[in-house]
């Protein structure tokens, strides 16, 4: 069997850029130089594409596990609940703690229940309410035969995913419960098309990474394309979310890329180890990282908003120290329900799948 040797490394990048995100809104907010905010914005709407990819590879991850070893209910319900579930009831609490205790800026007119039911404990923690909706609807979803029905699944959804972007805002349900649920962020019809390319993804794999071997000189100027198109249509005074329908075109060309740039990576052995570090840590990094966000901002130096060396430090600082709190915590008796580290043989692979290079 073959190690999915690309796939953490393309979920590090994701994880990177999500990061980015997150550390790129603080001097949006607070610098003054319009140069900086500018550049910074820019940025900022690039790594808007890591939420996405992050869906794409949790579905793929959970649907080439299905594929290798088959789907047991019970199972698939004891490993969703150790593996996710868990870790999102604590880490809704540490920073329900953080918030209220330390940073003392909860509202008081929200239930605290509400912080669990609606991925609203932190401003990151929606999106894994989002695969544990995904949880729900993947012992249906992984039954769909690969070939056309799959394909016209991905098509209907994303038609579905769009539709909800534009109007989903507009629902006015009986029930305030439900309603404020359907109309979240984490709500899954907002990412459903990301998770049914996952499936795409790992169903597809061979045929895949096939074609972006022997068609790289098409996809290659369709991806520059694309990019410049996005830089081009990118409003500094509306920065966007990654729920947006834009996003939706650019994911699967992105994850092309990815792919491409894996190819480069791998050459490089230290990188590689680094890259694939990350991937590992990545559900851990994501989970940790505003909190460490938050201490590092609290640093005297870091008040100087105006220093693009300081934010490249600042974002340095973030992703190393989530590393090392992820590797601490992990010495810690059952850290699995903490914080989700894969094991290697999670990215395990079909046999003879084609190289890029």
């Amino acid at each position: 069997m073959k190690y999915f040797d690309e796939i953490p490394v393309i979920r590090s990048i994701a994880t990177l850029l999500v990061v980015c995100v997150h550390v790129s809104v603080t001097y949006i907010n607070t610098a003054d130089q319009d140069v900086m905010v500018d550049f910074l914005s820019y940025i900022n709407q690039i790594a808007r594409l890591g939420t996405p990819i992050f869906a794409v590879i949790s579905a793929f991850l959970l649907t080439s596990s299905t594929l290798r070893r088959g789907f047991d209910l019970n199972y698939f319900i004891n490993s969703r609940f150790t593996k996710i579930f868990i870790p999102y009831l604590i880490w809704t609490s540490v920073y329900l703690y953080y918030r209220g205790v330390v940073e003392v800026n909860l509202n008081p007119n929200i239930h605290f229940m509400d912080y669990y039911l609606y991925g609203t404990g932190n401003y990151h923690l929606y999106f894994i309410l989002t695969v544990i909706e995904f949880y729900f609807l993947f012992p249906l979803l992984h039954k769909i035969k690969k070939g056309l029905p799959l394909l016209l699944t991905y098509a209907f959804f994303t038609v579905i995913n769009i539709l909800w972007l534009i109007y989903g805002d507009n629902i006015n349900l009986s029930s305030s419960i439900l309603n404020t649920f359907v109309t979240s962020r984490s709500f899954i019809l907002n990412w459903i098309s990301y998770f049914i390319l996952g499936i795409i993804f790992a169903k597809y794999y061979q045929e895949i990474i096939s074609i972006t071997k022997n068609y790289k000189k098409l996809l290659l100027p369709i991806i520059g394309v694309l990019f410049i198109s996005h830089l081009m249509f990118i409003d500094l005074n509306n920065l966007l979310t990654s729920s947006h329908p834009i996003y939706l075109m650019y994911t699967p060309f992105f994850l092309v890329l990815l792919i491409y740039l894996y190819a480069i990576i791998k050459k490089t052995n230290v990188l590689l180890k680094v890259l694939t570090l990350i991937g590992n840590y990545s559900m851990g990094i994501y989970l940790v990282h505003p909190l460490i966000k938050w201490v590092v901002f609290k640093i005297s130096i870091f008040d100087n908003r105006e220093s693009f060396f300081l934010v490249g430090l600042s974002y340095i600082s973030v992703v190393s120290i989530s590393i090392l709190i992820i590797w601490l915590l992990m010495k810690i008796p059952n850290s699995n329900y903490i914080v989700p580290v894969p094991k290697k043989s999670k990215y395990v692979a079909r046999n003879n799948t084609p190289s890029i290079t």
